[in-house]
This record gives structure tokens, sequence and C-alpha cells, in this order.
């Protein structure tokens, strides 16, 4: 192996037209997927490392002490056990020479080449071969193609090179490609493209200047300093930051970077610009009498501007800032005339909406089609507007407030202002609802129904919102699954996972469910009563959804705890307020000693009654003859109130412990009582009695999945 051939740094970029902001993590997987190539090849040393540049225009990555040849190494391939390969007198066999002749094309035979290894019990004969080191240029151009193959694009497009005949497929166009080894070009070839030891500068302030990269590891300086490219995306990520807080400190306002819709715009501009610039500008005052949602709709989302608050009052102020790639004073005053008419569309559409009555904007949703086995978006509220209704009662809630909110939480869908912005729905509705004077439970019920989950603990100040975010997910769930339009594999088109975990979050937030003495809060009985709103729904699709939703719930909770403690939890189908609490103090009792006791005599029972049906065999204290039968029952009775009380109290953790103390009794049975007597009824009564011990240990918490 070349002795100089460590500490070498090597360089690739890819300079493309304007990649999509959506790509941004495509340099990242590009370079993952060439380190492993290089790794598998045998290019890598024991500290090597990658360094990742991502720009509009750019995928690049920087290798750091990478191999320029590949080690030497020793080959053995097994082939044949000794005592047919080797002669009695240490020669190579006829068998063996054919073999290597024909196989491996080796005329010019001696001991040298091959050894005589033990493997298995017996002695084989091995080949040796020297596999010299190979050059990293000669295998550069198969590892870059492995790796840009292997990117996940979501799409791609065809383009012609400059020679007007060759067809190429990739994201977006690639114009030069650069290949460096420490200050060497290697000579390769990608996308129909020769290497080269150059790049292109910023295509504005440098005017697309060629730049001669002399060493590799110079990239990153030479391009921000020649270039005008800050080449990281990490490094101008962290400089747009850094000034636009320095820009937002002028008017003493800030940028509220703790709402993740920021960082996300953040992320966003980063990959639109190769050389960030901040400006400052401004709307109309009047303009702020939209509602916020609206002008930071427009700002975030339409402009990919930053709106600005007060930094006292944490309120919307009529400024915003621009990330541009250019530097150019022109830029404020163009993009101030570009979002004067927004707004101005977006005052007109909301002065418009105002001048109608809820009354009439219910009317409308009858021609707004929700889904043609389903009816309008009117009859779908009528639905949402009778569960709600029933579990406004169930829960002891305000019923009118219930039914107000669900009867207007679609109504915004027939508006100008949701027509013009989509994202608007439920927040508009909440305004106009607040305009007509209802009430600000009932508005805040409109804004958050569209949201992924319910995040805070229920009260009474948001007891509406919660009522209405489970009634539209029910019915979505109910209607949707009874027209079989469930999702399937990784196609959800309506959201019905994204839908059951909503409804999972309502009842993980609902802490004071046992105050409810009626049991009709619980899923099952929750579906069954609601599916009385559509017509027909069939019981089989109920408990389809029943399963989906627990199934739902199995996956989020993988990320947290092991599967067979899930199971155990989630088999039994207990309310969902309990499983976390259920799932822990299973958890931290099977840690015990203890616990395998029970384990085991839990499996053994199993064993005994797995053909046995359990609404079969019913104990009768007559027939039970012996005092260990009689000690075992009575602990029986004993413990079945006392566990009660802990599974009202969710104290799963002393349920557990207190089975516990039926494990000597249960062992003592098994010793000395002939279960399968011969005796019909004292067999059957013996069954019964252990069915009614596997209820004991199973019906709250399953621990069978655990054996």
């Amino acid at each position: 192996m070349n002795i100089n051939n460590k500490n070498k740094y090597l360089l690739i970029e890819l300079l493309t037209e304007e990649l999509p902001a959506y790509l941004e993590n495509l340099s990242e997987e590009f370079a993952k997927n060439v380190y492993d190539n290089l790794n598998k090849s045998g290019f890598l040393s024991n500290n090597s490392s990658y360094q990742i540049f991502a720009t509009p225009r750019r995928i690049a990555c920087l290798f750091h002490n990478i191999l320029d040849e590949s080690p030497s190494f020793i080959n053995k391939e097994k082939l044949m056990p000794k005592k047919i390969g080797i002669t009695p007198e240490g020669q190579i066999s006829n068998i063996l020479l054919k073999k290597l002749q024909k196989k491996f094309n080796i005329t010019n035979i001696n001991l040298d080449c091959i050894s005589v290894e033990k493997h298995e019990q017996q002695e084989y004969v091995f080949l040796i071969n020297h596999v010299k080191g190979q050059l990293l240029k000669n295998y550069l151009k198969n590892i870059l193609k492995d790796s840009l193959n292997n990117i996940n694009l979501p799409k791609t497009m065809s383009y012609q090179l400059d020679d007007g005949l060759t067809t190429i497929k990739f994201v977006r166009p690639v114009r030069n490609l650069l290949v460096m080894l420490d200050d060497n070009l290697i000579c390769t070839e990608l996308l129909g493209l020769n290497a080269t030891d150059y790049t292109y500068g910023h295509r504005i302030m440098t005017n697309n200047s060629k730049i001669k990269i002399t060493h590799a590891k110079d990239y990153e300086k030479i391009l921000e300093i020649k270039g005008k490219i800050i080449a990281s995306f990490e490094k101008r990520k962290s400089i747009i930051k850094y000034k636009l807080l320095e820009k937002a400190n002028l008017i003493d306002a800030t940028l509220l970077f703790d709402n993740p819709e920021t960082e996300k715009l953040l992320n966003e501009v980063t990959s639109l610009v190769e050389y960030p610039v901040i400006y400052l500008g401004k709307f109309d005052n009047n303009f702020l009498k939209l509602p916020n949602e609206c002008l930071i709709l427009t700002m975030r989302l339409h402009q990919k501007y930053f709106p600005l608050f007060s930094k006292k009052e944490k309120s919307l102020i009529h400024n915003f800032l621009i990330v541009s790639n250019v530097d150019n004073n022109n830029i404020i005053i163009g993009n101030e005339r570009v979002i004067k008419p927004r707004l101005s569309d977006a005052h007109f559409f909301y002065e418009q909406d105002l001048k109608i009555s809820l009354k009439e904007m219910i009317s409308r949703l009858s021609k707004i089609i929700y889904h043609n086995k389903l009816g309008s978006q009117l009859d779908r509220t009528n639905r949402i507007v009778f569960i709600a209704k029933h579990i406004a009662k169930i829960l002891n809630a305000d019923i009118k407030l219930s039914e107000q909110a669900a009867n207007l939480s679609k109504i915004d869908l027939s508006t100008n202002m949701v027509n013009e912005f989509p994202e608007l729905q439920g927040i508009m509705g909440s305004y106009y609802v607040l305009q007509k004077g209802y009430d600000q439970l009932v508005s805040d019920a409109l804004k958050m129904q569209y949201n992924i989950k319910f995040f805070n603990p229920i009260n009474k100040k948001n007891i509406i919102s919660a009522i209405l975010f489970i009634s539209d997910r029910i019915e979505m769930l109910l209607g949707l699954f009874s027209i079989n339009m469930k999702p399937n594999g990784e196609k959800d088109p309506f959201g019905l996972r994204r839908a059951a975990l909503g409804i999972i979050s309502i009842y993980e937030n609902m802490y004071d469910l046992n105050s409810i003495e009626s049991k009709e809060f619980e899923l099952k009985e929750l579906l069954y009563t609601s599916a009385k709103a559509f017509n027909n729904i069939d019981n089989s699709v109920i408990e389809e959804i029943i399963q989906f939703i627990y199934e739902r719930y199995k996956y989020q909770l993988l990320l947290k705890f092991p599967k067979n403690i899930i199971e155990a939890v989630i088999s039994v189908q207990p309310p969902f307020n309990q499983i976390a609490k259920r799932i822990n103090d299973l958890e931290k009792f099977a840690k015990l000693s203890k616990a395998n006791k029970l384990f085991s005599i839990n499996k053994r029972i199993n064993n005994i009654i797995k053909n046995f049906k359990n609404n079969e065999f019913v104990i009768d204290i007559n027939l039970l003859n012996d005092n260990i039968e009689k000690k075992l029952v009575e602990k029986i009775y004993y413990l079945k109130p006392i566990l009660r009380n802990y599974i009202i109290n969710q104290d799963f953790f002393s349920y557990l412990n207190k089975i516990c103390e039926i494990t000597n009794e249960v062992n003592i049975f098994f010793n000395d009582i002939l279960i399968m007597s011969e005796q019909i009824e004292l067999k059957n009564n013996r069954i019964a009695i252990l069915i009614e011990i596997n209820n004991i240990i199973n019906n709250n918490i399953n621990i069978s999945k655990l054996n």
C-alpha cells in the first residue's frame, strides 16, 4: 500500500440549476451514500469523516482522511476437504488441479497458493489469493454513479446536454462536476459531465464567475471569499438567524423563534439563498385590522417574509423581514409593492364575509359536497351536532354551547377568505362567530378543531373544544370506514390515521374520566351510539374502527415501550386514559423477582384451560372436597374486591403485586390435586377454578403476552 495515501481530502460538487427548497437533505443523502460506498471499497481510514455543503445550486461534500489506494489483502476461498485435495504424499491431487484450472483458470499451480486449515471439525484446502489494493481514481466513477442512483428523489426531470443528443434524468439539470483529491483533479464522469477542478460563484454578485479550487480542503473558504457563496447550510442558517435578530432589534421587535413555523421558514429560506442579505419592509397599519393569522400566513407562506412582533406585548406589527439572495435596496420597494395587493384582497374578502349572516353560511354548506356517498358539508355538520350533543351530555358539559360549536364548525368553508386561504379554515370561522356575539368557548372550539392533536389537559375552559374535536374525528372515521374509504398501505388520502391519533389525544388528556359514572364515553360505547347519526352502519365496521384506533395507539407507544408490554395492555382494550398508566405499572412490576413466578403459573394455567370455553364453567363450592381447593377458592373471593378497588383507583402496580399472593396456593393446588379427575364434575369444577384465576390475572392486563 502506498505510504502517502493517508489524510487525503476528497471533494465532490454537483453544480445545478436552482433546487427545490424541500430537497434540503439532498447533499446529506448523497454524501452518506458516497461514504458508505467508499467504506465498502476499502478507501476509508480509521478516522475518516465527511462534511456536507448544500446551497440552492450545489450538492457538495468533502471527505476527510480518505485513502487514494485501498489496502492489499489476502483472500482465502474454501475448496474441498484435505483428504480429497491433497495426496497421502502431500502433493496436490488431480481433482484439485482440475478444479483450480476450470474454476479459477490457474495453470501454474504449486503448494504456495494453497493452505490447509481446520474448519468445522475437518481439515480443508483453501486457495490463497493475494489481492492488490486498487486506486480510488479507478473506482470513483462507479461509486459516484451508485451513490446518485440510490438517492430517494420524489420526482426527476429530463434535460439534454450541450451536445443536443444526450438526455439525462435528474432532479434539476447539472451544469458542472467538480471532483478533487487534495490539489489534484480526478478524471471521472457523472451524468454525462467530465470532472473539473473549478466551480462557479454567485450568479449575480460575481456574475457567475469561474472559480478554480486549488485544494479540496479550501473549497468552503475559496467559495465564500471569491464566489460570495456560503456553502454550509448550517453556517448560512446561523448567519441568517443572527442578522434577522439584529435587524429586528433596531425597531425593538422580535421574531418569536420559539414558534415551530418560524424555524420551518428559516430552514426554507436558507435553502433559497447562497449569500443572504436581510431587509426590513413594512405594510399599511390599517391591514392590522385583519385577523393576525391571515397576515402571518400571507407573509410566511406566500411571500417567505418573517413577520415581526412587539417585544413587550408580542403583538403583530406592520413590519416584516426579507431574506434576499441579492444586495440591492430596490428589493424593499419591490416586496412592499407585492404584498400590498395581497393584503388588500384579503381585507376585501374579510369585509365581504362579515356582511353574510351565519345562518346563510350554514345554508351554503348544502351546496358543498363532502363525499358523494356521504352527502354535503351540511349533512356532515348535522352528524357532528348529533355526536357532540351526546358527548356533552355524558361529560356534563354545556349542551347548548357544544351544539352551537358543532353547528357552526364548518361555516367558513363557504366563505371568500377560506376559498382564498384554505389554510385558515376553522380559524376564520372562530373570528366570524365572535363578531356575531357568540361565546369565546365556541370560537376557541372552531379554531382548535383542525389541530393534529389535542395537546392540553381537558378542563372547563376547553371542554367545548375537546367535544367538537373528538366529534369531528368520530364522524369522519364512521363515515369513511362505512363506505370502505379506509387507509390502504401508505395511502391515507383522508387522514384517518391522524384522526385516530386525535381521538387518542382526547382520551389521554381526559384525566377525570373516573368521575363519569356512565361508561358511555368509553370508546366502544361512544362509537356505537355515534353510529346512530348515520344510516345502518354495520357493527363489523364499528369493531374494525375500534381495532384500527387501538392499532394506531400501539404504533405510537412502540416509540417508548417494549412491544410485549404494550401488547399485554392493548389486547384487553382498556379505557384510553388508563393505557399509559397500565404500561408503566406493568413495566415496573415485570422487573420484580416475584413477577416471574406469576408469569410461570399463568403459563401453566393457560396450557391447561386453552381448550375450554370460559363461559361453560362456574365454581360450585359444594364440590370443593379438599381443604386445598377450599383455601384456594377462599383466596380468590378474598382478592376480588381488593383488586377491583385497585382498578378503580388505577393502581395497577399494586393490583399485580396483590395477585402474587395467590401463587403459593396455586402451586400447592397443582402439586396435590389431580385436576383432570376421572369424575367429570370434579374435573369441571377444578377447570372452573383455574379459569377464574386466569380471569383475575389477565382480564385487566393480559400478562399471557409476556410468557
